[in-house]
């Protein structure tokens, strides 16, 4: 069986400008700072990353050619501070007079030099800038950002989503150590389901099941691993922010047959297939996050790594629409090397979404 360990970084790509430049970007405008900020913070992450753009209008030169001038996209000076603040008194909402428990001094770092490349395309390539704490989070505290940007005070405020299965819990990763992935059922309307326990802050969820398989090439023998991730629930909603409440997601059992063969695909001529154990993965994100899901009419957020710029919880010293972005938190349940159930396993073999996979067995790792 396989552990794989996933990182989910945060990146900022600002697609949406470039989509449509001809059109969004006005040559003969006066040249604007407006500011592109965003930051999810993971409490499981060890390091964090905030990423920090200018948009920018200029009348004498052209929107395109200034994307690929790393000067016209990231700017020169910049100071970028995190803040670890003492939660507000429940009764009164003030934070309390010596409310900086620590504070953190962003590093500018490359994210190609971090491990994360950035992904072709207008925007100028190298570098390809980020800023950069380390330390653990602890959903006791709350975090500010702040960033001066050539005098422009730019700030937000977020919670921290806990993991710990104290406050976050998901019964079958919790509880239950041999648990198994099963599909197999005669009723066509019986579910998958999971029970989560929601944790405080967190307004919405998505469930992700990691298949991992093999495949052997009976011409040469030689064997290639693979693993494709399905969203089996996205953005399940809760009701009450900031309570214990019990929640289900999932979803009908036959979805299983066709999302995996949507994951491996027909066997071409001398593969066989064989299926190893799978991964679980299961975010909870804000209700900043929610919001800016909503307003976007964007699915997967939970795990997405761009950001489309056109809404903000950052406020700015300067006005009110020189700062677009989001800066808030989000958590991850994970349960790796789960097996399947030999009935829901054998059933691969012949229902017909699966038949034309050609598995043949289990894996052998």
């Amino acid at each position: 069986m396989r552990f794989t360990i996933t990182r989910f970084l945060i990146l900022l790509c600002v697609v949406q400008l470039v989509s449509s430049c001809s059109k969004d970007f006005k040559i003969d405008a006066p040249y604007k700072d407006i500011t592109i900020v965003y930051g999810l913070l993971n409490i499981s992450d060890t390091a964090h990353y905030i990423r920090i753009h200018k948009a920018f209008l200029d009348e004498s030169k052209n929107a395109l050619v200034m994307a690929t001038t790393t000067d016209s996209i990231y700017y020169k000076n910049l100071s970028v501070t995190v803040y670890e603040l003492k939660k507000p008194n429940p009764n009164t909402g003030i934070r309390p007079n010596d409310s900086i428990n620590q504070t953190f001094t962003l590093q500018r770092v490359d994210l190609s030099i971090e491990g994360y490349p950035k992904e072709p395309g207008t925007f100028s390539q190298l570098p390809n800038i980020a800023y950069k704490f380390k330390t653990p989070l602890s959903d006791a505290f709350d975090y500010m950002l702040r960033i001066n940007a050539n005098g422009k005070i730019i700030t937000g405020v977020t919670p921290i989503i806990a993991k710990d299965s104290t406050k976050f819990t998901v019964n079958e990763i919790d509880y239950d150590p041999s648990y198994l992935i099963r599909f197999k059922d005669v009723n066509q309307f019986a579910r998958y389901e999971l029970g989560i326990g929601s944790p405080n802050y967190a307004k919405f969820y998505n469930g992700i099941i990691r298949f991992h398989w093999v495949d052997k090439n009976i011409s040469n023998g030689t064997s290639t691993d693979h693993y494709q991730d399905w969203m089996f629930n996205d953005n399940c909603v809760i009701t009450t922010l900031n309570a214990r409440e019990n929640i289900v997601m999932g979803t009908y059992k036959t979805s299983f047959y066709t999302a995996i063969r949507n994951a491996i695909g027909p066997a071409p001529a001398n593969i066989e297939r064989y299926i190893d154990s799978s991964d679980i993965f299961i975010w909870a994100g804000s209700s900043d996050l929610y919001t800016y899901n909503l307003i976007n009419n964007n699915t997967g957020g939970l795990t997405a790594d761009q950001i489309k710029p056109t809404w903000s919880n950052l406020q700015s010293s300067g006005s009110a629409t020189d700062v677009i972005g989001i800066f808030t938190s989000r958590a991850v349940k994970r349960k790796f090397n789960i097996g399947m159930d030999p009935f829901s396993f054998e059933s691969l073999k012949t229902h017909p979404e699966t038949i034309s996979l050609n598995i043949k067995g289990l894996s052998d790792h």
